[in-house]
C-alpha cells in the first residue's frame, strides 16, 4: 500500500496548490507529532492545508482529530506565520521538499517540509536560517539541521538531462570489467532507478512502453540492441513529469476488489496517482476531479481501510483454522488406511516365507549366543552372502541394539518380477509370531481409523463453530470501530447527571484551565471543593435555566471524590457559584498558578454527601431509537428522589472478592495526584439560602480608588465642569437616565443580607476611604465615577463605545430596559478568544445535545451502535441496567474493572449484543475516570 508522496505527486500537488497561495493563515494545529494542519482564508474562501513530515501534503475537506494542547513545535509556528499571508508554494528542484513561504521582504518566513526518509518540517526566516526543527540531526559531515543553521537549499536533487543512448550505455553496459560483472544480471528497473526524478512508477510505465516489464534483466532480455528504444520511451516519460507539473490533471485511487466470508465485496484503495500508467490500466480505480482530492480521499479512508483489512484478515484466518483442521483429519485418515495396507502386506510376506525367515532368525541367535562380536556377526553374514547363501541373502541389516533384523522379502508366487519389502522381524519372536505382531498393528490402526472417522464430523463442527463465532466477533468489532465516535467531552472527567446535565471536570491542571476558558459559557456552573488535588467541575446548562440542587449535590460529588479526599476517605463539603464569579485576573501584586482562579462573589456551598461513586455502561442509541428513552433524564421531585434511593437501599450489599496484587492495566492518568489550589477571594461567606447573590468585592472597590487617585486636579476641573454644563441642560427633561448608571450601580456593594467578614488590613483602609469621602455629595460622586469610565474606554474603546450605544438607546423615553443585564463574564475579559475557539465554543454548545442519544437502560428493541463506560456519583446510575457501587478502597483500578465487566456480562437479563458491545470496549478506556484504589460493591436482592 502506498502512503508516501513521489516526486511526481509532489509535482502534481504543487501546481495545484497555486489556488491557495494569497490566503491568510488564521491558526495551526497538531494532529500528532507528525502531522499539521494550517487553517486558511480569504475573505468567505476558508481550506485547511494539511503537511505530515515525510508523507504526504495536500488540502483537506475532512474533519481531522487536533491535540488539546498544541506542541511547542506547533506554538513556534503560530508565533511566526500567524495571520500571515502565503506567498509562494514550490518545489526544491524535482526532489522531495516543499517550500511555503509567509509574508513577504524581511517578515518571511519559510516552512520547509521533507518528504523523504524519515521526513522534516523546518521553520526558516527569509535568508532560510532556521528557527525551529521538528526533527533535529545531521547528515554526516555536510549538513546540519538545528535551530540557528542554514537551510542547504542547494542539497535538492535538480532535473538532469535526458538519458540519451550514449548515457544508458554507459550506465547499463559499462566497459571496466567489474562494473560490467556487476551489472550482468541486474534488473533494469533496479539500474535505471537511481538515475530518474520521476519515481518508481513512471519509470515501469516507460519500461512497458518500449516492450520491457519491471523484472526484465539485463543481458539475457534486454540487450544493446533496444538502448534507442528505451531511450525513446524515458524521454516520453520525461515529458510527462513536466505536464504534470505545469497542467493541472485528474486523480486516480488504485482498488483492489476482495470478497469476505459472507460474501459482501470489499473494496481496498492502494495507491494514488497523478497518471494512469501502463501496469494499472487493466485494474480496477476511482477517478476524481484533481490529484488533491485524490489524496485527500484515499487518506481520509485509510484508518478505515485498515480495519476493514484488519477485519478480512481475521476471517481469513479463522476459516483457514477450520480448513486446516479438515485437511488434518483427511490427511489422518489416508495415514491410517496406508499403514493397514502396509501391516496386512508386511504379515502376508513373512507367512509366505515363514521357513525362511525362521532359519534367518535362529542363524542370527546361534552367533550371538556364540558369543560373537556385532561386527563379527555382520562379517560372517557378509562372508555367507559371497558364497550365495539363500538364508544370509534375505538379512539387509542387523539392528542387533534394539533386538531387530531387517529382511528383504518377495511373495514366491507373483509371476512377475516384484521390488522386495524391506520387514523388521523381533529376533525374541517366531516368524508366526512376527506376523501376528503385523496383523494386531492392522488391527489396532483400523480402530483408530473408525473413532477418527467417527470424531471427524464433530471436530470439523466444533471448529466451524468457533470460526462462526469469531466471525461474529469480528463484525461486531468492526462494526462498533466504525460507529465509535470519540465525543469532545471523554478527555475529561465526565457524567451525565440524572437530569440529562452534562458534568465535565479536569484530570490535571492543565484540563483545568482548559475547561474554565474554553469550555465554560453563559449560564454554566462552576463547582470545587476547598480539598488538595480537586477538580474543576463544570456543569453545562445551555437553556440558561436554574440548574436543579440534585445535580449541583451530584457535581460536587464529583468534585470531592476526585481529591485526595478519595485515598484518606475524608469528606468535605464543595461549593458552587455562577460562571461569572470565575476570572483569571488576580489582585495587584499577585498572580495566579494554572489550574487557579479568583472566585469573586459568594460561594454557595452544597451539603456533604457520601463518598461514593459508581461504575457503570452507557450505550449509544441509533436515531430510531431516541422516541423510545425521551425524558427517562428529566428534572425529579423531592419524593420520586427519595422513593428511588429507598428502594435502592432495600437491597443487601454485598463486597466484590477482587485481589490486591500487580496489575497490568494501571492507568497513566493518576487523577488522585492533582495539585491545583483554586484561589479565592473571600472564602468565608457559607449562604445556606441566597444561591443567585453577585456582590462587588472589596478589591474592585480599591480598583476605582486608584483609578481615581490617577487623576489630575486639571483633568478632574475640567471634567466637572463640562459633566456640570450638561447636566443643566438636561435638567427640563421628565425621564433623566444618567450614561453611566449601570456602572454606578455596578461600583456599589449588593446588599446581599449577609454580613461580609474582611479581611485584615481591609476595614482601616475603608475606613480611611470613608474619611476622604465624607463630604462628598451623589453628584460629585457620580461626576467622578464618569471620569473613570472614561478612563476605562481608552483602554477598551470598542467595548466603551459599544455600552455607550446601550446606554443612549435605554435613556430615551419609553425605551427602558425590562430587566437589568447579568454583568460580563470575568473569564472572557481576562483571555484572547480567537476565531478558532469562538468557533469550537459555538460547536460546544451544540454538542452538549449529544447526551440525549446515550442512555443507560437500554430497551431489547434497540439499536446499539456501542458502549461507553461511565464513572459517575452512585446516585446518578441508581436507573442505570448495569452499575456498581464503588467506594475507596485497595483494590487497583484494573482488576476492578474487569471484575465489574464480568459481573455485568454473567447477568441473567443481559442480551448477546450488550455483551458484545461491553466486551468490545478497550481497557483503558475502563479505568480512565477511576479516581484511584477502589472497593467494588454489588446489590443483591435480599430474600423475603
Amino acid at each position: 500500500m502506498k502512503t508516501v508522496f513521489t516526486s511526481l505527486d509532489v509535482a502534481a500537488v504543487v501546481l495545484e496548490l497555486q489556488q491557495v497561495v494569497g490566503m491568510r493563515v488564521n491558526q495551526v494545529y497538531d494532529v500528532d507529532s507528525k502531522t499539521y494542519l494550517f487553517k486558511l482564508h480569504r475573505g468567505e474562501e476558508k481550506c485547511v492545508l494539511l503537511m505530515e513530515s515525510g508523507a504526504r501534503f495536500h488540502t483537506t475537506n475532512f474533519d481531522w482529530p487536533k491535540n488539546v494542547s498544541p506542541s511547542g513545535f506547533t506554538m513556534k509556528l503560530r508565533k511566526h506565520i500567524k495571520n500571515k499571508r502565503i506567498d509562494s508554494i514550490q518545489q526544491l528542484g524535482t526532489d522531495r521538499i516543499v517550500v511555503v513561504k509567509f509574508g513577504s521582504g524581511e517578515a518571511t518566513y519559510n516552512v520547509i517540509l521533507e518528504l523523504f526518509n524519515r521526513g522534516n518540517i523546518l521553520l526558516a526566516d527569509h535568508s532560510l536560517m532556521i528557527l525551529n526543527v521538528l526533527r533535529p540531526h545531521t547528515e554526516g559531515d555536510r549538513f546540519k539541521f538545528a535551530v540557528k543553521e542554514t537551510y542547504p537549499a542547494d542539497r535538492a536533487r535538480t532535473a538532469d538531462d535526458v538519458l540519451t543512448v550514449e548515457k544508458l550505455r554507459e550506465i547499463l553496459f559499462p566497459t571496466n570489467e567489474d562494473a560490467k560483472k556487476k551489472q550482468s544480471g541486474q534488473k533494469l528497473h533496479k539500474s535505471l532507478l537511481p538515475f530518474v526524478d520521476y519515481g518508481s512508477h513512471l519509470l515501469e510505465h516507460a519500461l512497458i512502453k518500449s516492450g520491457f516489464t519491471k523484472n526484465s534483466k539485463i543481458g539475457s532480455d534486454f540487450g544493446e540492441d533496444k538502448l534507442e528504444q528505451l531511450a525513446n520511451s524515458l524521454s516520453e516519460a520525461d515529458e510527462i513529469f513536466k505536464k504534470v507539473a505545469t497542467v493541472t490533471n485528474k486523480g486516480y485511487i488504485i482498488t483492489k476488489h476482495e470478497k469476505r466470508v459472507d460474501q459482501e465485496e470489499l473494496v481496498a484503495y492502494l495507491e494514488f496517482h497523478p497518471v494512469l500508467f501502463k501496469h494499472l490500466e487493466s485494474g480496477t480505480y476511482i477517478e476524481t476531479e484533481n490529484f488533491n482530492a485524490a489524496v485527500d480521499e484515499f487518506f481520509s479512508k485509510l484508518e478505515s481501510q485498515k480495519i476493514e483489512l484488519k477485519a478480512l484478515n481475521m476471517e481469513k484466518e479463522a476459516m483457514n483454522k477450520v480448513d486446516k483442521i479438515r485437511e488434518n483429519q483427511k490427511g489422518r485418515m489416508i495415514e491410517l488406511a496406508s499403514k493397514q495396507e502396509v501391516d496386512r502386506k508386511k504379515a502376508e510376506l513373512i507367512m509366505c516365507n515363514s521357513e525362511v525367515v525362521e532359519q534367518a532368525i535362529n542363524a542370527v541367535r546361534v552367533l550371538i549366543v556364540s558369543q560373537m562380536s556385532w561386527d563379527a556377526i555382520g562379517e560372517a553374514i557378509k562372508e555367507a552372502q559371497s558364497l550365495n547363501d539363500p538364508v544370509a541373502n534375505i538379512i539387509k541389516k542387523l539392528r542387533l541394539e534394539v533386538n531387530h533384523i531387517t529382511l528383504s522379502l518377495s511373495d514366491p508366487y507373483e509371476e512377475e518380477d516384484v521390488e522386495p519389502t524391506q520387514i523388521d522381524v523381533n529376533l525374541d519372536l517366531s516368524a508366526h509370531a512376527n506376523a501376528k505382531l503385523y496383523y494386531d498393528n492392522k488391527k489396532n490402526a483400523a480402530l483408530k481409523e473408525k473413532k477418527t472417522l467417527e470424531s471427524q464430523g464433530k471436530a470439523i463442527k466444533s471448529a466451524e463453530k468457533k470460526a462462526k463465532q469469531t466471525l461474529k466477533e469480528i463484525h461486531t468489532m468492526t462494526a462498533i470501530t466504525k460507529a465509535r465516535k470519540t465525543c469532545w467531552f471523554e478527555k475529561f472527567l465526565w457524567f451525565i447527571s440524572s437530569e440529562n446535565y452534562l458534568v465535565i471536570g479536569g484530570r490535571d491542571v492543565q484540563q483545568n484551565e482548559l475547561i474554565v476558558k474554553r469550555y465554560m459559557t453563559q449560564g454554566d456552573v462552576y463547582v470545587h471543593a476547598d480539598l488538595h488535588g480537586a477538580s474543576s467541575v463544570v456543569i453545562k446548562n445551555p437553556s440558561g435555566k436554574p440548574i436543579p440542587p440534585k445535580t449541583l449535590s451530584e457535581a460536587g460529588t464529583m468534585a470531592v471524590s476526585y481529591s485526595a479526599g478519595w485515598s484518606v476517605n475524608v469528606l468535605c463539603p464543595a461549593w458552587w457559584v455562577h460562571h461569572h464569579q470565575v476570572s483569571k485576573t488576580a489582585p495587584a501584586g499577585e498572580y495566579l498558578t494554572p489550574g487557579s482562579f479568583m472566585i469573586r462573589g459568594t460561594k454557595n456551598y452544597l451539603a456533604p454527601t457520601q463518598l461514593a461513586l459508581g461504575f457503570g455502561f452507557l450505550f449509544r442509541l441509533e436515531e430510531s431509537s431516541l422516541e423510545r428513552h425521551k425524558g427517562e433524564r428529566c428534572v425529579r421531585n423531592t419524593e420520586d428522589i427519595e422513593q428511588q434511593i429507598q428502594n435502592e437501599n432495600e437491597k443487601e450489599s454485598e463486597e466484590l472478592v477482587i485481589s490486591d496484587g500487580d496489575d497490568d492495566q494501571e492507568p497513566t492518568d493518576a487523577v488522585d495526584k492533582m495539585d491545583t489550589v483554586p484561589e479565592e477571594e473571600d472564602d468565608q461567606n457559607y449562604p445556606d439560602t441566597e444561591l443567585h447573590l453577585n456582590p462587588i468585592s472589596i478589591q474592585d472597590q480599591f480598583k476605582h480608588e486608584t483609578q481615581l487617585a490617577r487623576v489630575t486636579p486639571e483633568v478632574l476641573s475640567q471634567e466637572v465642569a463640562n459633566l456640570k454644563v450638561k447636566n443643566k441642560n438636561q435638567k427640563n427633561k421628565k425621564e433623566v437616565e444618567s450614561a453611566d448608571e449601570s456602572e454606578d450601580e455596578d461600583s456599589k456593594p449588593q446588599k446581599t443580607g449577609v454580613q461580609q467578614q474582611m479581611k485584615r488590613g481591609q476595614r482601616s483602609k475603608l475606613k480611611k476611604i470613608k474619611g476622604k469621602y465624607k463630604d462628598q455629595d451623589e453628584e460629585e460622586k457620580q461626576l467622578r465615577m464618569a471620569i473613570l469610565q472614561s478612563a476605562g474606554e481608552k483602554k477598551e474603546p470598542k467595548r466603551g463605545k459599544k455600552k455607550n450605544k446601550e446606554d443612549q438607546k435605554s435613556s430615551k423615553p419609553g425605551n427602558q430596559p425590562k430587566q437589568k443585564q447579568p454583568p460580563r463574564p470575568q473569564v472572557s475579559a481576562n483571555r484572547d478568544v480567537d476565531d478558532d475557539q469562538e468557533e469550537q465554543e459555538v460547536q460546544v454548545a451544540a454538542d452538549v445535545d449529544v447526551v440525549n442519544y446515550f442512555t443507560g437502560q437500554p430497551h431489547p428493541d434497540d439499536e446499539l451502535l456501542y458502549a461507553l463506560p461511565v464513572v459517575a456519583p452512585y446516585n446518578t446510575l441508581l436507573s442505570y441496567k448495569f452499575k456498581l457501587k464503588m467506594l475507596p478502597g485497595t483494590a487497583k483500578r484494573g482488576k476492578a474493572a474487569h471484575a465489574a465487566v464480568l459481573s455485568f456480562t454473567r447477568g441473567k437479563d443481559i442480551s448477546q449484543h450488550e455483551k458484545d458491545l461491553m466486551k468490545n470496549v478497550d481497557d483503558h478506556l475502563l479505568t480512565r475516570n477511576f479516581p484511584g484504589k477502589v472497593k467494588m460493591v454489588t446489590n443483591v436482592q435480599k430474600k423475603k
